[in-house]
């Protein structure tokens, strides 16, 4: 697609891009302009592809680049503040932060609370499903070095959550699991009529696991395994999941199934280039249509890259998986 502008607080800029990845904590966003007039380090950003928000954050970073005498700019969402926010005690003795008999939901706000990331940017997708209790016998949860993205992380690893920042700053508790749900937002196909300019298909067991084992404090130790077709009779490739966090048998359980339902499973992907879409999100189910590609069905999202160069032109990159 040509003949696309995109701007960043409502200034025409050059080459612009915009990466959202479901497997890592904040999304990013670089642009050129030949002019630092109005843009700075921490300087609070808005990306649009025409009239389209795409993204809300911070700079971070510049670069001036010289014969070509232009300045290149990076910067991050809102959940950088939790990558970059560490709980530090006093002494081991004193942790930065202890709660007791906790829901993950308030757990997660209030870690992110810690960051300086408040109420009103965060919005709990999480109804209808039960929540997770933290810490409901005597021993307290205590966070001593760790960064509050660390913490997060480790509550989505043990309830299946999802934690992101949409096009608004807006950050999201949810259950979004890595598959295909749902009617798909978006097609892609190839031939004279499609949408599609290449694409390439993997099918690997590099992250099939049958066998989930859960420790946590105190002895709590739960496992779950099942049989694949993908792997010899009897063998089980492991992953080991292990956190203080994780203080009763019903919780180890509960985190042990929950991964081997995610891990138990090839990985199928492929990556897209396509004709550019702002509709085009991380996160959405799409369907792909490749015949001599073999590539069929419904596929999740799990990376975006929206792509608009100083011409014009717009394309997006996806990588996709079943």
């Amino acid at each position: 697609m040509s003949g696309v502008y995109a701007t960043v607080n409502d200034i025409a800029v050059k080459r612009w891009e915009l990466n959202t990845n479901y497997g890592v904590a904040v999304a990013r966003m670089t642009f050129t302009h030949p002019y630092s007039s109005g843009f700075d380090v921490g300087t609070e950003v808005v990306g649009k592809i025409g009239t389209a928000k795409m993204f809300t954050g911070r700079i971070k970073s510049i670069i001036r680049r010289r014969p070509e005498n232009i300045y290149e700019f990076m910067a991050q969402d809102r959940l950088t503040y939790a990558v970059e926010y560490w709980f530090v005690p006093e002494s081991i003795d004193k942790p930065s932060f202890s709660r007791s008999n906790i829901d993950h939901l308030t757990l997660t706000r209030q870690i992110l609370n810690e960051a300086s990331i408040g109420d009103e940017y965060i919005q709990d997708d999480w109804s209808p499903y039960p929540t997770f209790q933290f810490a409901t016998g005597p021993e307290p949860l205590k966070i001593n070095i760790a960064s509050a993205w660390d913490v997060v992380s480790w509550i989505c690893t043990i309830t299946g959550m999802h934690v992101y920042a949409d096009a608004d700053g807006i950050i999201h508790l949810s259950r979004i699991a890595d598959e295909p749900s749902g009617d798909p937002t978006n097609a892609f196909t190839t031939g004279n009529l499609g949408n599609m300019k290449t694409v390439e298909w993997v099918r690997s067991d590099e992250n099939l696991r049958n066998s989930v084992h859960v420790f946590g404090r105190s002895g709590v130790h739960k496992k779950a395994q099942a049989s694949s077709p993908y792997v010899p009779v009897g063998f089980y490739k492991t992953v080991v999941i292990s956190y203080e966090m994780i203080d009763n048998d019903e919780m180890a359980q509960e985190t042990a199934d929950i991964n081997l339902a995610r891990l138990n499973k090839l990985t199928e992907s492929c990556v897209v280039e396509a004709i550019g879409n702002v509709g085009v999100l991380a996160r959405q189910t799409v369907s792909i249509t490749d015949p001599l590609a073999g590539i069929s069905g419904n596929w999740f999202l799990t990376q975006i890259a929206h792509r608009v160069d100083a011409q014009g032109g717009y394309t997006v990159r996806l990588t996709a998986k079943k």
